[in-house]
């Protein structure tokens, strides 16, 4: 369009033409001026066919062209905006990615309210590899019908093996009761399988067959190994490591604090004796129930029972002001109540039922209240002595 232009303006302008007179200055009408008005008005500066420069073109300068910039959108809610200004750095923007409908929670490197290590996210549970039987295993007697430990939401698709007592189970629900009955402290696995919809079996498995058809791994064996070592030791009598010798003595007098190692005794026999409560070597007379001669000789679980803060049962009508800590009434043991379901719990060690809120038995409790009802008697008082235990 330029040259046309020019090859316009010197047709019409003959310098040969004897009819013109010419000047040397500029025209009142500069038809070379038009021209490049002309030619700008011509090419679009949004158009992206030319390419365009920022230097002088002819006479006049052309504008420079700058692409539209990109910038993130105020709306957006998926991103996280800061609002940083860095000379040296370019402006960091921290982005959560969206997985899905819901956006991934990221914890602030700078909170001192948490804790981080630097190891791999443990896995979810959920996403663990499933227990399930080998039908290869001719040790085992497989079944085709439902899981009598979970009757409602078993697998049909899941290989089911049949216990001593003639119930269906599956790996997963036989350990997971077992487990349920060690953390109720109960180290015996009966079968809770209803017979004929309104009985239990109540049959009793031992633990080699639970440990076979549970398909227990080694490092869950360990721990129902230990755990039920535990539980039976404690269910016949209290024993503590020697603070000397660290071998287990028994206190066979639940009165009396003072106890004697016999291994200590026959090698020396001046740390023969210890304060069953503190763990120091025996100091002043004995015998003596609640305290030895030592400075700071105290029963901890009695400031426990004595300062612990007070809570109140949501489904027991009117329960408030309890103390969180009970010590069972039969054998001593520290309670406490998960402020569900309710006022009755059941102790771990001696597995006596009793009224957390009364201190009664159940079925002394509940011949005046049900257990959704606040007592007659009222909340008990703080416990100021542990009960002690006379097994039978």
């Amino acid at each position: 369009m330029f040259s046309k232009c020019v090859a316009e303006l010197k047709m019409k302008n003959n310098p040969k033409d004897k009819t013109l007179m010419f000047v040397g200055r500029k025209g009142d009408l500069d038809l070379f001026s038009r021209c490049v008005e002309e030619l700008k008005m011509k090419n679009n500066p949004t158009d992206k066919t030319p390419t365009f420069v920022d230097r002088k073109d002819g006479p006049n300068l052309t504008q420079r062209v700058k692409e539209p910039r990109k910038i993130h959108n105020p709306k957006d809610k998926t991103l996280t905006f800061v609002d940083r200004n860095n000379k040296h750095q370019r402006e960091v923007v921290t982005i959560q990615v969206q997985i899905g409908k819901e956006l991934k929670k990221m914890h602030d490197p700078k909170d001192n309210t948490l804790t981080f290590v630097d190891k791999e996210e443990d896995l979810d549970p959920a996403l663990s590899v499933r227990k399930m039987y080998d039908p290869k295993d001719k040790t085992l007697t497989f079944v085709d019908r439902q899981d009598d430990l979970d009757p409602v939401s078993s697998d049909d698709g899941c290989l089911k093996g049949l216990m001593s007592c003639g119930h269906a189970v599956t790996p997963e629900t036989l350990t997971g009761w077992c487990r349920s009955r060690l953390d109720e402290g109960d180290y015996k696995f009966t079968c809770p399988a209803l017979v004929n919809g309104t009985k239990k079996c109540n049959k009793l498995w031992s633990y080699q067959e639970v440990r076979r058809l549970a398909d227990l791994s080694p490092e869950e064996m360990q721990d129902f190994e230990m755990t039920m070592a535990h539980l039976a030791v404690t269910s016949y009598c209290e024993t503590q490591p020697c603070p000397h010798c660290k071998t287990y003595v028994e206190r066979t007098d639940l009165s009396n604090l003072c106890v004697t190692c016999t291994i200590c005794a026959a090698d020396d026999p001046t740390y023969s004796l210890f304060c069953w409560q503190c763990q120091k070597p025996w100091k002043g007379v004995a015998p003596q129930r609640y305290r030895c001669g030592n400075s700071g000789c105290v029963n901890k679980d009695l400031q426990i029972l004595k300062s612990c803060r007070t809570i109140s049962l949501p489904e027991v009508r009117g329960a408030t002001n309890c103390p969180s800590v009970r010590a069972c009434p039969t054998c001593g043991l520290k309670v406490e109540h998960n402020q569900q379901h309710c006022k009755n719990v059941t102790c771990p060690r001696c597995q006596a039922v009793f009224c957390f809120i009364c201190l009664q038995r159940k079925r002394k409790c509940s011949k005046t209240s049900t257990p959704f009802q606040m007592c007659v008697s009222g909340v008990a008082p703080r416990q100021t002595s542990i009960p002690i235990w006379h097994r039978r």
